[in-house]
């Protein structure tokens, strides 16, 4: 499996570490949804988990974007806070899963 973390916190990238468990997949990380979707271009993840910082809005858009690019790319959104509409939206872009603070890895 190969995930693609935006940003990601330490804790997310230790929670993350293919050691632990002898998990068996590769964990990429980029700067910004932009960087994302350029590394998408070039080449397939599984999973993609969201800039923690981002807005839900923000993050549907780059859903949106996904999903041109590689439809069974599945999202995790981290977001800094979310509205039961926010939480309606992502349900309806077919996030994966939408997570808000304080995040336990």
């Amino acid at each position: 499996m190969r995930v693609l973390a935006i940003r990601p916190e330490p804790a997310l990238l230790a929670a993350l570490d293919p050691v632990l468990d002898g998990r068996a997949f590769e964990v990429e990380t980029c700067t910004g949804n932009i960087e994302a979707l350029q590394r998408l271009r070039v080449r397939a993840v599984d999973v993609v988990v969201s800039d923690p910082v981002t807005t839900v809005d923000e993050d549907l858009a780059l859903a949106s974007e996904l999903r041109n690019l590689r439809p069974a790319t599945r999202i995790i959104v981290l977001a800094p806070h979310a509205t039961h509409a926010e939480l309606i939206d992502a349900i309806r872009a077919h996030v994966f899963a939408c997570f808000t603070p304080p995040f336990d890895y």
